[in-house]
């Protein structure tokens, strides 16, 4: 009922040190046949029931090849029976193997065969960790080579984009260029109408006021001649009344007084018509 460690250890071992073809030789004794017997078990419920899961892997690497012992055993029919099992294991092994040992010469050429076996696993190895780093530079690459691709697109974005943006800008700042010159045409445009709407009413005042200067003028002017014809009329009737005068000097007093008189009405229109 006892497997240790130790005994699981020692059969590893002896793969390791004569390869797995020891196991084609390789037959397993039980001993302590007497404890099952006494807890009235057989060999195979043991196998079925509590054999370590190490030990049953052992049983199927050597084919199940396994033989009880009761070493306790008085009886030699008994012990002639457990030899007998033994033996016709150790013939079919030696069957099995084509009636050849596990020999030196054997061992040393399972010893070249487990080399080359161990050779050729680490070149196997050292080909896929190769391939595996080949795969994994490829896959680097690639993911540079997308990672380049991202950012040529990017920038050619960024590019783009830019370049819309200078555009937009050059086109706003056209637009506030023209509309600046606009405002500024249509400013000194206003300027320029009001100040000669203003110049051209200012004339029109002025005009009106010099008209309006000529008609008192010409009032003034018709009123003096309506005064002066007063006073002809006036003069020709003190004439009628001064007889005792002299007719020549009578006309040329008054001659003398209307021509002064005009004279002077005369002047003075001049001087208004040369202030307007």
């Amino acid at each position: 009922s006892r497997f240790s460690q130790e005994e699981e250890a020692a059969v590893h071992h002896l793969q390791t040190l004569f390869g797995k073809k020891i196991f084609d030789y390789m037959i397993v004794v039980f001993t302590g046949g007497d404890d099952l017997e006494d807890n009235e078990k057989t060999l195979e419920d043991y196998l079925g029931l509590e054999c370590p899961k190490p030990l049953k892997e052992i049983l199927k690497l050597c084919d199940h090849r396994c033989v009880l012992f009761d070493n306790k055993t008085k009886y030699k029919v008994k012990r002639t029976e457990q030899v007998q099992q033994l033996l016709s294991l150790v013939n079919a092994v030696n069957v099995k193997n084509g009636g050849q040992p596990y020999t030196n010469e054997f061992f040393a050429e399972l010893k070249v065969e487990s080399k080359l076996k161990e050779t050729t696993t680490k070149l196997e190895q050292q080909l896929a960790e190769e391939q595996a780093a080949r795969l994994k530079g490829e896959e680097a690459a690639q993911l540079a080579q997308r990672k380049s691709n991202d950012e040529i697109r990017k920038l050619k974005e960024n590019l783009k984009r830019a370049q819309r943006e200078i555009e937009d800008q050059m086109h706003e700042s056209n637009e506030y260029q023209i509309k600046r010159i606009t405002e500024m045409v249509e400013s000194n445009l206003k300027e320029t109408t009001t100040r000669l709407e203003q110049q051209l009413a200012e004339e029109q005042v002025a005009r009106l006021k010099g008209e309006e200067v000529a008609q008192v003028a010409q009032r003034k002017s018709n009123d003096k001649i309506h005064k002066l014809r007063d006073n002809l009329e006036s003069a020709q009737r003190e004439t009628e009344d001064q007889m005792h005068e002299s007719y020549e000097d009578q006309i040329k007093r008054i001659t003398e007084v209307v021509f002064f008189m005009l004279l002077l009405l005369t002047s003075k229109y001049d001087m208004h018509i040369v202030h307007f």
